[in-house]
């Protein structure tokens, strides 16, 4: 992976052509102008970081915690054994751990969660998100194949219907994440605080 970016949490964050494709569009870029903290930064003034950088960060952080599993030989085994049972390898499901990661918060709105109360019918912005993802779906599919967008959306959204995925889900979003230990890890960094900070690389 040539593509690079340096962030102030993990160092560099490497990606694919391809993420980075995504990466470029309007859909993905929108979030540079998404503060992750919405008006924290009027009392925080350093807390101005958005979810461009934190989506970066939750796919550098998914990519490590299953390159760790992947490391013991027999969880390897057993992960290739589930997932080959819905037509995935491991190379393919790191593809989709890592997009879906990257795409976890494409249709977060103004004011972080506040400003969800807009939504109808109490939708929250992963809703949102699984809503851009399908618009996306046929640049998404050009960009890598037919059943990509089927398999982000089953890690985004709150229920789990491909049960061989369920591993891949709870990286994202599970007890022990990567997108809490992101953000935990970058909002303490840039509102100069310490009680969000924790050894993350012994964890993973």
């Amino acid at each position: 992976m040539r593509n690079r970016v340096r962030d102030p949490i993990h160092g560099f964050i490497r990606f694919t052509d391809r993420e980075k494709e995504v990466i470029d569009w309007p859909e993905f870029q929108r979030l540079r102008h998404i503060k992750q903290l919405a008006l924290t930064n009027y009392t925080y003034p350093g807390a101005v970081h958005t979810r461009f950088e934190h989506s970066l960060g939750v796919m550098e952080l998914s990519t490590r915690m299953l390159d760790s599993l992947c490391a013991n030989k027999d969880v390897r085994r057993k992960i290739k054994i589930n997932i080959k049972r819905i037509g995935l390898n491991l190379e393919r499901a790191k593809e989709v751990l890592r997009l879906a990661s990257l795409m976890h918060d494409i249709g977060h709105l103004p004011f972080s969660h506040g400003g969800e109360s807009v939504l109808p019918n109490g939708k929250k912005h992963e809703d949102v998100s699984i809503r851009v993802i399908q618009h996306l779906k046929p640049e998404l599919e050009k960009l890598y194949n037919d059943d990509i967008t089927k398999y982000v959306i089953e890690l985004i959204q709150k229920e789990n219907t491909i049960p061989e995925l369920k591993l891949l889900k709870d990286i994202i979003s599970g007890s022990i994440d990567a997108d809490r230990m992101d953000y935990l890890l970058r909002d303490s960094h840039h509102c100069g605080v310490e009680y969000g900070k924790f050894d993350y690389n012994r964890l993973i």
